[in-house]
């Protein structure tokens, strides 16, 4: 596989990443009960987690020779700001299992 190939592989892994549920929902105002207050660690786990994943790509990309590309964000998710955390977990999840076929089809 060319040099080309993966960086364009990989920049579009980072852009899943970057354009995500989970990455949208770290930056609102999402209402977190003390019912749901160890999802909400649980997410703040994975949240970082895809920070990390995030910066790895980025270094890939850029230790084969490639620039990263451009990054459009999902304006669908206006809508997480003050929602219970409960009812954006299956939405979270949904899109979670999505980048994961992702990387299963780029491997």
């Amino acid at each position: 596989m060319d040099s080309q190939t993966i960086v364009a592989i990989l920049n579009e892994l980072l852009a899943a990443e970057q354009s995500s549920v989970l990455a949208r929902l770290n930056e609102s105002t999402v209402f977190v009960s003390r019912l749901s207050a160890e999802a909400s660690a649980k997410v703040q786990k994975m949240a970082a987690a895809q920070r990390e994943h995030c910066a790895w790509l980025s270094e890939s990309i850029l230790a084969q020779g490639g620039s990263l590309g451009p990054r459009l964000q999902d304006l669908t998710s206006s809508d997480l700001h003050f929602q219970e955390l409960h009812h954006v977990m299956p939405r979270l999840i949904a899109d979670r299992e999505a980048i994961i076929a992702k990387y299963k089809l780029a491997a």
